[in-house]
């Protein structure tokens, strides 16, 4: 009940035991508040309600069934505490009460008492000031947490997580590998860093991860994802559908997967398939441009324009700034005569990117004519 040493996560113990010492006392304590509430039961019904009331409350909640990797939480005590928050007020109130016999020292007293009461507020409402600055944002969340419990793997991994999102890849290797280091076993973990391997373009060296992974989870869908998307990158695209097969196998709703399960048949120049791949994208995630684009592109290698101009118009309306479907547009309009409307998606495109020599080649030669 006393707020010091908070931790956003708090750990079971790996060796948990009623008769370690560090229980006793809390047990004792435990029975022997029951005993007294019971014995002044008749009297003073207000302590024993007020005791049910938290322990009944807490129970669901003290660990004995385990919900998820904490062994409790601070969120866990907000309705427990209403019990003794009450009891706390009475005797508030009894004390005030009281104070009113000391005709003479009533206003000491009384002034001493608020005085108390202030400090507790004012101690209570900084604790909680500092402790939701821990919430800050994940890299000051996960620093916290593992500085309290510097053990914690999945806290070293997902602090690798935090800093990845920031940006900060050195920061973010050093975390994943501190969890591998921790637990070898962590699947999660080794998935991690082989997708910051992957960004650095290190792709057998995030193979290995991805297999590592793998071979500890063997239903880990995201890692057989990312294996295939390493060996797209290295064009070994039977390798990569393979791999994407199984994560679809596993997860059958990520539209991500269908997308680049379509890019490796696309690579192979099998447009149906492609195709096949990337309306089931679409019909699980149709605001994706990226999807649309490349739709669009499968139809054009076809020759099918029409259908391909309407996915790259689909691909600009959902991302206005989308470069190189407004350039991808511009040729098929070029291809189909409409030189007026090229001219106008060539244009667009060069203003979002002025270093595309072929954009503006095209743009020149249609001037000259």
């Amino acid at each position: 009940m006393v707020p010091v040493n908070l931790v956003p996560f708090y750990p079971y113990p790996e060796h948990i035991s009623l008769f370690s010492f560090e229980y006793v006392l809390p047990i004792a304590m435990v029975i022997a508040i029951t005993a007294a509430c019971i014995a002044v039961a008749r009297s003073r019904k207000l302590w024993l309600s007020a005791w049910s009331y938290y322990a009944i409350t807490l129970l669901p909640v003290l660990g004995i069934v385990q919900v998820g990797e904490q062994a409790m939480a601070d969120r866990y005590a907000y309705l427990p505490s209403l019990g003794p928050f009450l009891v706390i007020g009475l005797i508030a109130a009894k004390v005030d009460d009281k104070l009113s016999a000391f005709n003479q020292r009533k206003v000491f007293l009384r002034t001493a008492f608020f005085c108390v009461a202030i400090i507790t507020v004012a101690s209570l409402a900084y604790a909680t000031i500092k402790q939701a600055g821990i919430w800050k944002n994940g890299i000051v969340f996960w620093n916290y947490v593992i500085a309290k419990e510097p053990s914690l793997a999945f806290a070293h991994d997902n602090l690798g997580d935090a800093y990845s999102s920031a940006g900060l890849s050195d920061q973010a290797f050093e975390q994943y590998q501190a969890a591998i280091r921790l637990n070898p076993y962590y699947a999660q973990a080794h998935n991690n860093l082989g997708a910051a391997y992957l960004s650095k373009g290190l792709y057998d060296t995030a193979i290995e991860q991805f297999r590592t992974a793998i071979t500890l989870k063997g239903d880990f869908a995201l890692a057989h994802y990312n294996l295939g998307y390493a060996y797209s990158f290295k064009g070994q695209f039977d390798t990569a559908i393979e791999q994407y097969r199984i994560a679809i196998s596993l997860d059958p709703n990520s539209a991500w997967v269908y997308h680049d399960l379509g890019n490796a048949y696309y690579m192979k120049g099998r447009f149906d398939t492609a195709i096949e791949q990337y309306l089931i994208a679409i019909s699980l995630d149709p605001n994706s441009a990226a999807v649309h684009y490349n739709l669009g592109n499968a139809y054009e290698s076809k020759g099918m324009p029409d259908m391909a101009i309407e996915q790259y118009r689909t691909a600009i309306r959902l991302k206005p700034d989308f470069a190189n479907a407004h350039f991808n547009l511009g040729l098929s309009y070029l291809k189909k005569g409409f030189k007026d409307l090229a001219r106008s998606e060539f244009a667009l495109e060069l203003a979002m990117k002025p270093e595309d020599h072929e954009a503006r080649r095209l743009l020149n030669s249609m001037r000259s004519k």
